[in-house]
């Protein structure tokens, strides 16, 4: 397998195959790791079918699973915001494998890893809703230089560009 400039091989039980944004993932017990993870098809070198049979847990979902685990991906900004509406709308908006959505007895608590956070933060306020930002705070910093921005735009007068903007 695959992973950046590193090359490894590894045992895995195949749970599930997901397709999601253009690419096929494994969702795989591996047994190097001793854990679940997901392996991109396209980084598989080679494969060999192995004689040793499993069972795959009964309630294993591997589209929630690969959703999950690409939400959560090791890099940018960890991200947690507390949205007040209901599960269902915040779904609604964010496809799956853009945040892990929990529904908590204030709303909706979103998890995901950002980076740049102008992504995440445009999505918030497109939700029109109330939501607090858990961390980071730089995502605060991030929301108030997009409001600072619409600002601008909002107050420009038709005409005028500023240097640079052609």
């Amino acid at each position: 397998y695959q992973s950046g400039a590193a090359e490894t091989e590894r045992r895995v039980d195949p749970y599930g195959l997901v397709f999601h944004w253009g690419r096929w993932y494994l969702a795989a017990w591996c047994h190097l790791r001793q854990a679940m993870r997901v392996f991109r098809l396209d980084r598989i070198n080679a494969l060999e079918v192995l004689p040793e049979t499993f069972t795959r847990p009964p309630q294993f979902d591997s589209l929630t699973f690969v959703t999950q685990s690409l939400a959560m991906a090791p890099w940018g900004w960890e991200v947690e915001v507390l949205i007040e509406t209901t599960l269902e709308r915040v779904a609604w908006q964010l496809q799956p494998g853009w945040a892990i959505l929990e529904r908590v007895p204030e709303g909706v608590l979103l998890r995901g890893r950002y980076d740049p956070l102008d992504w995440i933060a445009a999505q918030l306020l497109l939700l029109n809703c109330p939501f607090t930002v858990r961390k980071p705070a730089e995502l605060v910093d991030t929301l108030r230089a997009l409001g600072e921005r619409a600002f601008a735009q909002a107050e420009r007068q038709p005409g005028t560009l500023e240097r640079g903007s052609r």
